[in-house]
């Protein structure tokens, strides 16, 4: 997003504004669903795509962390190349954005993990949302996510049901 067009500083502001009462858990969601859009609008469909987005998914309803965490498919880490028929797929003009994508998305859940919560969090959603707006890729709304509230758990947030995470899933 050019930072020189006010209207893109102001939609920032307005997003930045939305989502600041949602958890990392709600947050990380939003990722999960705007990366979802994101495939779907460049028509990438791959097995390890769909294994990352329900990994996120999985973050909403976790106890403990750490069992999360040692599930983690390869394309959750940023070290990892994607395959060669997901690289085909993305396409060469788009690799690049796709990966830097998923990094945001995965720096969501991973900014605060082994720390105290930070804005972090907020800055790499916005970070994803900049992404979509570039690729002409619809926002979710993000008013479906305050069901989980940053003031719960810390900023975490509780674990949600499995009602709120189908109603999140059908955002994408």
């Amino acid at each position: 997003m050019n930072d020189a067009n006010p209207n893109s500083r102001r939609r920032v502001r307005t997003f930045k504004r939305a989502i600041a009462d949602i958890s990392i858990v709600g947050r990380v969601a939003i990722g999960a669903v705007s990366l979802q859009r994101y495939c779907v609008a460049r028509g990438i469909q791959h097995y390890e795509v769909d294994r990352l987005i329900e990994y996120c998914f999985e973050f909403t309803t976790i106890t403990d962390p750490i069992v999360w965490a040692n599930l983690t498919p390869p394309l959750a880490s940023s070290c990892v190349e994607l395959p060669d028929d997901l690289a085909h797929s993305i396409g060469k003009d788009h690799v690049e954005e796709f990966n830097t994508l998923r990094r945001e998305v995965m720096s969501i859940a991973y900014c605060d993990f082994f720390a105290g919560v930070s804005d972090a969090s907020r800055r790499h959603l916005l970070a994803v949302f900049q992404i979509l707006i570039h690729a002409g890729v619809p926002l979710p709304d993000v008013e479906a996510f305050k069901v989980s509230a940053f003031a719960e758990r810390g900023g975490w947030g509780n674990p949600v049901s499995p009602d709120t995470l189908s109603s999140w899933r059908s955002l994408a």
